[in-house]
């Protein structure tokens, strides 16, 4: 199941150091910007997600106004991380679907990521083109507009 969430939330902590012994740090940084007030995804627009299974939080990402983008409708997925135990599960399509069908609904024109290199092939695979020359986006997929939205997935 995929629901809009807000921190603290049950199960981050757990996910935070996961992701930290994987040597990424952009739970940490989810963390730090939520309690500094410098992003808790509410611009127009904006969502945090986190996907479940059962009552264990199975992942989270959210969706920005893209900070690295003069297009005035440039979106961009953050802090996405499935917890290795439900990988290949299909939990990050879920999420990312969720994510991009959220993203049509609010008028955004294409969604930008910059992923690590362990997860261009992922992200390939859901559509994401290669984007080369520019320093805090690696992945770019264009939008057409959506008419509904199912959060249960």
């Amino acid at each position: 199941m995929i629901t809009p969430v807000t921190l603290p939330l049950l199960g981050f902590a757990e996910l935070c150091a996961a992701s930290q012994t994987e040597g990424f740090a952009m739970l940490m940084r989810l963390e730090q910007h939520w309690q500094d007030g410098s992003n808790r995804f509410n611009k127009p627009g904006e969502i945090l997600l986190a996907a479940w299974s059962g009552d264990e939080l199975a992942g989270i990402g959210g969706l920005n106004r893209c900070p690295f983008d003069a297009h005035p409708q440039a979106a961009r997925l953050r802090h996405l991380y499935i917890s290795p135990a439900f990988r290949r599960q299909k939990v990050g399509l879920a999420l990312v679907n969720a994510l991009e069908a959220h993203a049509k609904l609010a008028g955004f024109h294409h969604l930008n990521t910059h992923a690590p290199e362990t997860a261009f092939a992922f992200y390939q695979s859901l559509g994401f083109l290669p984007v080369t020359g520019q320093e805090r986006l690696t992945h770019q997929k264009h939008l057409t507009p959506a008419t509904h939205h199912n959060w249960q997935q």
